[in-house]
C-alpha cells in the first residue's frame, strides 16, 4: 500500500518528464517570447495532469494547489475558444463594450477591473509556470521528504542534464522558420485550426452542433477534473483494481489525443459522430468511472 513516506514509480516517472519539458522549453530559442512560456507550460501541464489523474493522492494543501491550477489553466482556454463562436474580432468589440457600459453606468471598478484582466491575459504564461511548479513540488514534497539530500540532488541534476541535452539537440536540429508569401492573401482557409494545446477541447466544443449545449459541455470538460481530490483514485491505483485502472487510464490518455487529432480535421459527419464517442468516454472516465470501480472493488471484496 501507498503512503506519504514511499515514492512510486509512476511519480517520479512524471516529476522526471516535468522536470526535462521545462528545462528543454525553457532553453530553446525564444523560449521567453509568450508563444513560448505557452508552449511549454501546457505540455508540461498535460504530462503533470495525466500523471496525475493516475496516482490520484490528495491532501489538504495539494486540493489547493490543484484547483488554483485548474482555474488559470481553464480561463486560458475559454476565452480563445469563445473567439471560434463569434465573428472575427467581436469578442474583443464585446469586452470593450462592456468596460464602457460599467464605465458610463458610474461602476468605475468593475470596469476597471475589467480592464486590469484584459492586461493581465498577456502575464499568463508567467503565472501559469508558477502555478504549475507550485502544484508539481506540492504533490513530491511528502515523497522526497524522506530521500537522502544526495539522491533528490542526483535526481534533480539528471532531469536538468536531459533538459538541457534534449534542448541542444532540438535547437541544432529545427530550422529556422520562413514565414511562406501566399498567392492569395485575401483568400480564408475553410478550416482554421487553433494552437496544438487547443485542439482536443476545440473538438468537443464543436462536437455538440447547439452553441450553448457545446460551451456547456467544454466547460464540463475543463472543470471535471477539479473534482479528483474526492474521488480517492489513489486507493484505486493501489488495490485489486490496479491493474484495470492502469488500462482505463492509457485508453483515456489515447482518448485525448483522438480527440485533439479529430480537432485539426473539418467537421464533417463522421468526424462528430467519432468525436462524441470518444467525448462520452473522456466525460465517464473522469465523472463515473472511479465511482463504478468503487463499487466493483466492494463488491469483490464482500
Amino acid at each position: 500500500m501507498d503512503n506519504l513516506g514511499n515514492r512510486s514509480l509512476a511519480r517520479d516517472t512524471g516529476l522526471f518528464l516535468v522536470l526535462v519539458i521545462l528545462v528543454n522549453g525553457l532553453m530553446l530559442p525564444g523560449s521567453w517570447s509568450h508563444t513560448g512560456l505557452i508552449n511549454t507550460f501546457h505540455l508540461a501541464f498535460f504530462v503533470h495532469a495525466g500523471f496525475t489523474l493516475y496516482d490520484g493522492y490528495f491532501d489538504t494543501l495539494r486540493t489547493k494547489t490543484w484547483l488554483l491550477l485548474l482555474t488559470l489553466w481553464s480561463l486560458t482556454v475559454i476565452f480563445p475558444l469563445l473567439q471560434y463562436s463569434f465573428s472575427f474580432g467581436e469578442l474583443y468589440y464585446q469586452v470593450k463594450i462592456a468596460q464602457f457600459n460599467l464605465e458610463a453606468s458610474g461602476w468605475h471598478y468593475l470596469a476597471q477591473a475589467l480592464a486590469y484582466l484584459r492586461r493581465l491575459f498577456s502575464m499568463w504564461p508567467m503565472a501559469l509556470l508558477v502555478a504549475l511548479c507550485a502544484d508539481v513540488a506540492v504533490m513530491h514534497r511528502h515523497g522526497w521528504h524522506w530521500s537522502p539530500t544526495w539522491r533528490t540532488v542526483f535526481f534533480i541534476a539528471c532531469a536538468g542534464l536531459c533538459g538541457l541535452a534534449l534542448g541542444s539537440v532540438l535547437s541544432a536540429l529545427m530550422p529556422a522558420h520562413v514565414p511562406v508569401a501566399s498567392n492569395d492573401p485575401l483568400q480564408v482557409p475553410a478550416h482554421v485550426v487553433p494552437e496544438w494545446f487547443y485542439l482536443t477541447h476545440y473538438s468537443v466544443l464543436r462536437a455538440v452542433t447547439h452553441k450553448l449545449g457545446g460551451h456547456v459541455v467544454m466547460l464540463a470538460a475543463l472543470l471535471a477534473p477539479a473534482i479528483w481530490p474526492w474521488m480517492r483514485v489513489d486507493t484505486l491505483r493501489t488495490g485489486s483494481m490496479r491493474s484495470l485502472w492502469a488500462l482505463l487510464c492509457i485508453l483515456f490518455a489515447a482518448t485525448w489525443i483522438g480527440l485533439a487529432y479529430l480537432g485539426t480535421l473539418p467537421a464533417t459527419s463522421e468526424v462528430i459522430y467519432t468525436t462524441r464517442t470518444l467525448l462520452a468516454y473522456y466525460l465517464a472516465f473522469l465523472l463515473i468511472v472511479p465511482l463504478m470501480l468503487h463499487r466493483l472493488a466492494c463488491w469483490k471484496g464482500v
